[in-house]
């Protein structure tokens, strides 16, 4: 079985990721995902990344549900290969 290789939606959203401030906003019963200068990323790209395990949900904060990049998602960056300090 082949491993999976985002596409350059689910690519740009890690990266977006990676970079931080990311959350589910939820209100009201429903939800949008959030990222530095208010730039949403579609639920479909986001569900998709959940689901392979290269990005995961904090615990609710408020309206907030944080979401965060793991180490299988960091290797699909661009730059995997630089080392972080």
């Amino acid at each position: 079985m082949a491993i999976p290789k985002p596409t350059k939606a689910q690519t740009d959203a890690l990266a977006l990721i990676a970079r931080g401030d990311v959350y589910r906003w939820e209100h009201s019963g429903s939800w949008w995902i959030i990222a530095p200068g208010n730039m949403p990323i579609p639920k479909v790209t986001a569900a998709s990344l959940v689901k392979r395990g290269w990005a995961v949900y904090g615990d609710l904060l408020g309206v907030k549900r944080p979401l965060t990049i793991t180490d299988a998602g960091r290797a699909h960056l661009p730059n995997a290969s630089t080392t972080e300090e």
